[in-house]
């Protein structure tokens, strides 16, 4: 048996339903290890698609990596509450605390846990160090995730731990770097984690429509902060990025008359998916910055991001914008 041990701290509240669901409580629970599996396997599909997404290699590597109802899950996934957590509310829409009836219960940003991945002797555990500093990076755990809520950083809690990250290639830290440096390292760790995964690729392959992928021609990935310097704390991030990017987009669209909705439309056989857009709070040594990752979607973004690439170049002089060019 091998065991992963990490420190995971929340950027921004957590909003997370316990065994009652969602509204309940989320102090007793915490980081709920079945909302962390899930949101690992978003990931590690969502990476994997930019290399082959063909829906059967994607089913196979996540049966590997996280288990399938064919074979046991060879991850055991444990969390333990850290400190004391504090109990917060949740304004939805992005902090907006003007729709006060919008809330829900959340474990305050700072709550900490300590998140042990226990694994059996035969495991590979690249892979999954892989999308674990992938969600890190751009993602978030509970809801509203896209909209810069359950932002968590993992940092690795012993030796052994920090040099399996360190072998494969991966730092689950946030220095204290530009916002250029930023995305070259992001970059970097993204062309290192699809190594990790052990895919061998597929060129040509076309992805299911409901399948989100991380690469070049099918998202785009930016990085955001203040021209004077990152955010000094994640309410004043989340209320910029809200007025400033996510409104500012849809304001964006008004203006080029595409009624302003960023969301995905239902066809005959399917019911709504989540937005193509996520917008996420991420902090570093020296303050917090912004994540902007938006997935392929004509009707959001113009036919080759054509929209969102002109609302990107309007923002210039307003925030500070590195684009993360994407494998």
């Amino acid at each position: 048996m091998q065991t992963l041990v990490f420190r995971a701290r929340c950027i921004t509240p957590l909003i997370i339903g316990g065994a009652a669901g969602a509204g309940s409580d989320p102090i007793p629970e915490g980081l709920r290890p079945p909302s962390l599996r899930g949101v690992l396997r978003f990931w590690l599909r969502t990476l994997a698609a930019g290399l082959d997404p063909r829906p059967e290699t994607l089913l196979n590597l996540e049966g590997h990596v996280f288990g399938s109802t064919d074979l046991r899950s060879p991850v055991l996934i444990r969390t333990y509450p850290k400190d004391r957590l504090i109990r917060t509310t949740a304004y939805l829409r992005m902090n907006d605390t003007s729709k006060a009836n919008i809330q829900r219960p959340a474990v305050d940003a700072g709550g900490t846990f300590q998140l042990r991945l226990a694994l059996p002797a035969w495991y590979e555990s690249a892979p999954l160090l892989a999308v674990l500093w992938l969600l890190a990076m751009l993602g978030g755990v509970g809801a509203r995730t896209r909209r810069g809520f359950g932002s968590i950083v993992f940092l690795p809690a012993d030796t052994e731990t920090e040099a399996r990250a360190q072998a494969v290639g991966l730092d689950f830290l946030q220095q204290d770097v530009s916002l250029a440096e930023r995305a070259r390292q992001i970059r970097a760790g993204i062309v290192q984690a699809r190594r990790l995964i052990h895919v061998p690729g597929r060129p040509g392959a076309k992805a299911e429509r409901r399948q989100r992928v991380l690469s070049g021609p099918a998202a785009r990935l930016c990085l955001i902060e203040p021209m004077e310097g990152p955010w000094e704390n994640w309410k004043d991030a989340m209320n910029d990025l809200r007025e400033q990017v996510y409104r500012g987009y849809k304001r964006h669209l008004d203006s080029a008359g595409k009624k302003g909705k960023i969301k995905e439309v239902a066809t005959p056989h399917s019911s709504p998916r989540r937005s193509p857009l996520l917008v996420q709070v991420k902090q570093g040594s020296s303050g917090y910055f912004g994540v902007l990752l938006a997935f392929e979607n004509a009707e959001a973004f113009g036919k080759k991001f054509s929209e969102f690439n002109a609302f990107i170049r309007s923002l210039r002089g307003v925030l500070r914008v590195e684009r993360v060019p994407l494998p």
